[in-house]
């Protein structure tokens, strides 16, 4: 992985109290990765970070799902954030790992009424590394290449 290493955190970040607006909740998680930043800079290292917002099913809660650059200890994260709860865990490289992590942040959104809405559901710093996007090196897709080869044998069973 070119962003995380075992070294990196996921964390679930949670409010208490009162349910907080969107502007709060925007606020609070702004703070939070500046704060982390900071910190961050004096270890001499980069924040990377990937966050996905969600709003739980059962009570209407809005809570954070992010993984990010190690360096911080959990206590010190839970300091920062002081928001609400916050459960750290060691970013494990398995199939329930990172790879869970992807397919759960790559759900598509969900508007007030339970719709799908377009766009993703995640975000990520601009210091980490994006892959380059990959380009088509055939000339068809399949579909085209057999919609080829049928003319082609069409073709060939009209001559005959």
């Amino acid at each position: 992985c070119a962003n995380f290493t075992h070294d990196d955190w996921y964390l679930t970040l949670t409010f208490k109290g009162d349910i907080p607006t969107p502007e709060e909740v925007k606020k609070a998680i702004d703070s939070f990765l500046a704060k982390v930043k900071r910190r961050l800079a004096k270890l001499g290292k980069v924040l990377k970070w990937v966050k996905c917002e969600e709003v739980g099913t059962r009570n209407g809660r809005p809570h954070f799902h992010l993984v990010l650059t190690g360096g911080l200890t959990p206590q010190e994260m839970a300091a920062l954030w002081g928001k609400g709860y916050i459960d750290c865990k060691p970013l494990m490289f398995s199939a329930d790992g990172v790879m869970g992590l992807a397919k759960y942040f790559g759900k598509q959104k969900k508007n007030e009424a339970g719709d799908e809405k377009k766009g993703k559901s995640w975000t990520c710093s601009r210091s980490c590394t994006h892959p380059e996007p990959k380009t088509n090196d055939y000339r068809y897709t399949k579909r085209r290449a057999a919609e080829l080869a049928k003319e082609k044998e069409n073709a060939a069973k009209a001559g005959k």
